[in-house]
């Protein structure tokens, strides 16, 4: 099984480091697509344009924009309305819509397919909203929530360290850790 995330649109220079770079082209299917349209102008969470890049994709990770002209991009409603039109395909939000964070935790809640990845906004020491995604994992989201570290804009080891610090309980904790996503993708885990 490929796991190939094809970036769109593709970006050049250090921003590359951000998304999954695409694997040489293979026979099998391409199964997953990283979307970040927000510096394109467009919002990533438009059930209509969102047609042109699912097809036969079934995992798709994008940004809930906190790059947008206004915080409104990072809304999670826009997200619940492409779960909905699209609800065989898998969800995965980086950023997990910040700083709508309460807002966030109960739409994917209502959204099954919505996986949560707030990355340095859950890894941050006191960071505002952190404690809803820890909450949501501790609980309901537990299947649902995904560790990212957001390198580069953090380094690897001081993510993680803050991470481990986080009340998140013993029996969760490895799902975040690579569990969750490794579940989500198919992968063997043995």
């Amino acid at each position: 099984m490929i796991i190939d995330f094809r970036v769109n649109p593709p970006y050049r220079g250090w921003l590359d480091i951000f998304f999954f770079r695409p694997r040489p082209a293979v026979e099998d299917p391409v199964r997953g697509n990283a979307l970040a349209r927000g510096r394109e102008g467009m919002p990533s969470f438009d059930a209509r344009s969102l047609e042109l890049f699912v097809g036969e994709m079934e995992v798709m990770l994008t940004s809930s924009q906190y790059m947008g002209p206004d915080m409104t991009w990072a809304m999670p409603d826009h997200v619940q309305s492409v779960a909905r039109a699209f609800p065989e395909l898998a969800l995965i939000i980086s950023h997990a819509c910040w700083p709508w964070t309460t807002q966030a935790c109960g739409m994917a809640m209502m959204c099954p397919n919505v996986y949560l990845m707030p990355d340095f906004y859950l890894n941050i020491p006191d960071m505002l909203g952190a404690r809803d995604y820890v909450d949501a994992a501790n609980t309901w989201l537990s299947e649902r929530m995904l560790y990212s570290s957001c390198y580069p804009t953090r380094p690897l080891g001081q993510s993680l360290r803050e991470f481990h610090r986080l009340p998140i309980r013993d029996d969760v904790r490895p799902k975040l850790l690579g569990a969750n996503a490794a579940r989500l993708l198919g992968l063997n885990q043995g």
